[in-house]
């Protein structure tokens, strides 16, 4: 069920993109060449004489989860801080070394609706 959020709002994004003429590209392969995990999302700024090009990784994060239970309890959006940076220590130094910004975006759920 976890995945269904993630699916939607990753679609979401690359539609939102789309509409807005970003280029975006799903899960592209050997974007980030060192690492073979591929990022969710893909898309190309326009802003300069160059394009920059963007990472972005979505996560479904829940409070209630126990990864993010005891940050949640701490601290208010303690949940989304953490997936934040679990995202950021997976994809964020391997996307500075292609030259690309990373985001993480995140998504934050009190409950995970079944399909």
């Amino acid at each position: 069920a976890k995945w269904y959020v993630h699916n939607i709002v990753r679609d979401v994004i690359m539609a939102l993109s789309a509409e807005a003429l970003l280029s975006p590209a799903a899960e592209p392969t050997n974007a980030l060449l060192s690492t073979t995990q591929r990022p969710d999302v893909i898309m190309k700024m326009h802003g300069g004489p160059m394009p920059t090009y963007v990472c972005l990784d979505v996560t479904v994060a829940s409070a209630d989860a126990s990864a993010h239970r005891a940050a949640a309890a701490r601290i208010p959006g303690g949940a989304a801080l953490r997936a934040q940076e679990e995202k950021h220590a997976k994809y964020g130094a391997a996307a500075r070394a292609a030259g690309f910004p990373f985001l993480g975006v995140e998504k934050i759920v009190t409950s995970v609706p079944s399909q």
